[in-house]
């Protein structure tokens, strides 16, 4: 344990992107034969202790990045495309080749193809059989992890009966959702600020043909740009009808500057963004949330907080014309609010400005919207989310 950590803490100065992705996942040293090395199911990192202290200590840290970086990059929710050892190796090339690209140094038993540098791992795999036989390629040994899974498929050699009930058996979906937030977050960070590096590059890319599940990304949004520390014990009762027991806020306080496209086309979709926008809101220990309805100009504006709550049954959004994105950025720039968030409900066909604002702003989009910006977060709505609305 104390070799890993150490390994984590070496990141902070030279790679503090990764760092931060490396403090999300919990350590457990487990003893099983499901875990030859290390896996990972998005919360936490089981690893084997003999194998990590048999390990130079260059490559425990690359261990440990290599499993954070699954979970960045999403590779636990996608489907299997079909041979289940040839899809591990692809996405394996695709963790390795982004570490190669990050400046750090491959073991030579780790899987990686040079003439498929910079290809996503779906690429690779589409590709695999001519990579491997083309001529000189080099495809680093055959070093595959092992994902949840497959853990139950995973033959017992003689004498290896360990099963330790610390590993799961299973991707943590709760969690891997968080990730997909956060890999979306930093992807429009990294556009906004014109960061670059082989992570961001992947991350952009990704969260362009990747729809993120906008409950997701909205309540990361949020908790990430407010104040306060999240606490479970208790948790927030506005979620326990839900069945949810989701963290309180434990002296957090949250500004949300919210626009609603009222076109037309976000209509179906109203009344389950607003029930889920209020429910995350309500758990903070104070509030303020000003509401904007907007076609081509400004139709409605108001102000609720944690004294007047807004309250789902008297919901109501004016206008129903074109749209233009313009006013309510103007409107924010004009009465200088000093709000923590922008929250912006579309379809997304509209202009927008071209340069951002200066608080993080999420597009939250219906169905086949695309982002009518470069810069700020983007999430999609399902389909069969449409429901009866509140009527302008």
């Amino acid at each position: 344990m104390r070799a890993f950590v150490a390994a984590r803490t070496e990141l902070a100065s030279s790679h503090p992107h990764l760092a931060g992705l490396a403090l999300r996942l919990e350590l457990v040293p487990v003893w099983d034969y499901r875990c030859p090395t290390a896996s990972t199911d998005s919360r936490a990192i089981y690893f084997r202790p003999d194998h990590v202290l048999s390990l130079p200590e260059g490559e425990r840290l690359l261990l440990f990045l290599h499993e954070v970086l699954h979970c960045a990059l999403g590779h636990f929710r996608r489907d299997l495309p079909g041979d289940r050892e040839e899809w591990n190796i692809a996405q394996d090339h695709e963790v390795n080749d982004i570490l190669g690209r990050e400046g750090f140094a491959l073991p030579h038993d780790w899987i990686h193809f040079d003439p498929a540098c910079g290809m996503s791992a779906e690429a690779v795999y589409s590709n695999l059989d001519a990579l491997l036989e083309l001529e000189g390629a080099e495809h680093h040994g055959g070093r595959v992890d092992v994902h949840p899974n497959e853990w139950k498929d995973m033959p017992q050699a003689p004498g290896e009966t360990e099963i330790d009930p610390r590993m799961p058996g299973r991707i943590d979906e709760e969690a891997q959702g968080s990730w997909e937030a956060l890999a979306t977050m930093m992807a429009a960070q990294g556009r906004a600020n014109e960061r670059s590096s082989a992570l961001l590059e992947r991350l952009i890319e990704r969260v362009r043909v990747q729809h993120i599940d906008w409950r997701s990304a909205l309540a990361h949004f949020l908790s990430s740009s407010s104040g306060g520390t999240s606490r479970w014990l208790p948790p927030a009762r506005r979620h326990a009808h839900r069945g949810l027991y989701l963290p309180s806020r434990d002296g957090g306080s949250l500004r949300v500057v919210l626009a609603v496209d009222t076109s037309g086309s976000t209509a179906p979709f109203l009344a389950s963004f607003a029930e889920e926008l209020l429910g995350l809101v309500g758990s903070f220990e104070s509030y303020e949330l000003w509401l904007l309805s907007c076609d081509d100009s400004l139709r409605s504006i108001e102000h609720f907080d944690s004294f007047h709550p807004l309250k789902l049954e008297s919901l109501t959004f004016h206008g129903g014309g074109n749209t233009s994105f313009h006013p309510p950025f103007e409107w924010l720039e004009r009465e200088g609010i000093d709000a923590d968030v922008f929250v912006y409900l579309t379809d997304g066909l509209g202009k927008a400005p071209k340069t951002p604002p200066v608080i993080p702003t999420l597009w939250v989009l219906t169905p086949g919207g695309n982002a009518p910006a470069a810069w700020g977060q983007v999430a999609w709505f399902e389909a069969d989310l449409a429901r009866p609305s509140p009527a302008p």
